[in-house]
């Protein structure tokens, strides 16, 4: 059983008005032996990623690595199409940045799978947050999800990519039946299924108390988010609550890879 994990703890730059603590780790599960979710914690320029790769011959995990690993450069190092916008953090460079970053892993994933037979058809969820001061910019493809704890109460800030949902949309559906839904598993968007990929954006405000969570659907589909919420509320420190997350999980019956990255808010020193 696999068992990554990655911490960045208070190191906020001067400029941001909220100081961030955060914590990622991703578990096999209890019935599959590959790992082909990835993620990243970057909490010097605000950026979490959580992706769940697919695609047969460990195809999953390199695409899902390359949507991380682009995201990250995109963001981090300044690598995108605009090379005259040198201000990483500047308020428009970095979602155009983080945005960028996902679009050039949909075109390497894609160009990767066209390119090897044993990769075709390979592609990886997103859920990515970038905190610019006082408010985040949340992206997503696919059924990785995007959670916000504020005032105790939790509320989901992504809406799933697949076919239970858009079921649970046209009323065929209702969502209490999803977790016996045999097809639940199927998602209708995915990055690097096609040469391009439409990705949902939103700005949200952000308050100090506040708690972030993305994770994969090994987690959400496992836990509940009664159960979740519990677990932030309850559980301060973010090493601790990803712990605590991916042990329920597990404990559910730990059917899929469990990704969770939490990332706590609090007004800068």
């Amino acid at each position: 059983m696999s068992h990554r994990v990655a911490s960045i703890q208070d190191p906020s730059l001067p400029e941001r008005a909220l100081d961030i603590t955060a914590h990622g780790a991703t578990d096999a599960g209890r019935v599959r032996r590959a790992n082909e979710d990835g993620f990243c914690v970057l909490a010097h320029v605000g950026l979490f990623v959580v992706a769940d790769g697919m695609g047969g011959a460990a195809a999953g995990e390199v695409a899902s690595r390359m949507l991380v690993d682009n995201v990250r450069r995109a963001v981090e190092d300044g690598e995108t199409t605009w090379p005259t916008d040198t201000s990483v953090n500047g308020p428009e460079s970095g979602p155009r940045r983080f945005l960028a970053g996902v679009h050039r892993a949909n075109r390497r994933i894609h160009a990767l799978g066209r390119a090897d037979g044993r990769k075709r058809g390979m592609g990886t969820t997103f859920a990515g947050v970038l905190v610019l001061d006082r408010c985040a910019v949340i992206a997503h493809v696919g059924d990785s999800r995007v959670y916000r704890l504020r005032d105790g109460e939790l509320e989901l800030m992504t809406s799933d990519h697949s076919l239970a949902n858009e079921y649970v949309k046209l009323g065929v559906l209702r969502p209490d039946q999803i977790a016996t839904f045999s097809r639940r598993n199927v998602i209708t968007r995915a990055v690097g299924i096609d040469e391009s990929v439409e990705v949902d954006l939103k700005i949200v405000d952000l308050r100090a108390g506040d708690a972030i969570m993305l994770c994969s659907d090994g987690l959400h589909g496992e836990v509940g988010d009664d159960e979740i919420a519990a677990v932030l509320r309850s559980v301060p420190g973010p090493e601790e609550a990803v712990a605590a997350l991916i042990e329920l999980a597990n404990a559910h019956g730990g059917s899929d890879n469990i990704t969770a990255v939490v990332v706590r808010l609090a007004d800068a020193p």
